[in-house]
């Protein structure tokens, strides 16, 4: 299939992840598989040994086992979608489904894909335009190293000619006011608005 046909996305964060506490994103996992089946073997050693450690360690996802005769082993990982109205967020199940097929496979890959689809956002994979976005573009322009905008209109000293006024370039040009002097003049204000208010 050419380039042009697959469809495009652009890169942006899943919302809703971490405004009062964080929500993970993998609602619901169903483990399916033959209890006589060889291929199933793996998942049936994950669901024996594994996945009580996982409902413990992530109560916030559902799981399911369904056993399903002389059918292959499947992990079906249904993720949140998130949708926005005034100010209540809506959290409803069905946002995206991800499939993975367990024929043949060991405990242990069971457990990085169970761990691989947990992590997930579960957005789908796109060929990216940019990996770059922003909805509100700048309006000063791309920033580069060699951009130093002039607000004082200082020149541009070569190493020479700072190591020669180090002396003169280190010297603080700003005044700062001390902690006592700002004490002073805000009691001095303080002074001026009472004295307006009693007359």
């Amino acid at each position: 299939m050419s380039g042009n046909a697959l469809p495009r996305a652009i890169l942006h964060a899943v919302y809703g992840t971490t405004t009062p506490r964080f929500v993970p994103q993998l609602q619901r996992i169903t483990l399916k598989c033959c209890k006589f089946r060889r291929d199933s073997q793996g998942v049936r050693d994950y669901i024996e040994n594994h996945l009580v450690d996982f409902a413990r360690d992530n109560p916030a996802t559902v799981i399911y086992v369904k056993p399903r005769r002389n059918r292959p082993p499947l992990l079906v990982a249904e993720y949140r979608r998130f949708e926005y109205l005034r100010i209540i967020i809506i959290i409803s199940v069905c946002g995206n489904w991800q499939y993975v097929r367990a024929k043949d496979m060991t405990c242990e890959e069971i457990a990085n894909w169970i761990n691989f689809l947990r992590t997930r956002s579960g957005v789908n994979i796109f060929p990216m335009y940019k990996y770059w976005s922003t909805k509100r573009p700048s309006i000063q322009g791309m920033w580069h190293p060699f951009y130093e905008p002039l607000y004082n209109q200082t020149v541009l000293k070569t190493p020479n000619e700072i190591v020669r006024n180090i002396g003169q370039l280190c010297q603080n040009k700003q005044n700062v006011l001390s902690a006592e002097e700002v004490l002073l003049e805000k009691a001095k204000l303080q002074q001026y608005r009472l004295s307006d208010l009693s007359s």
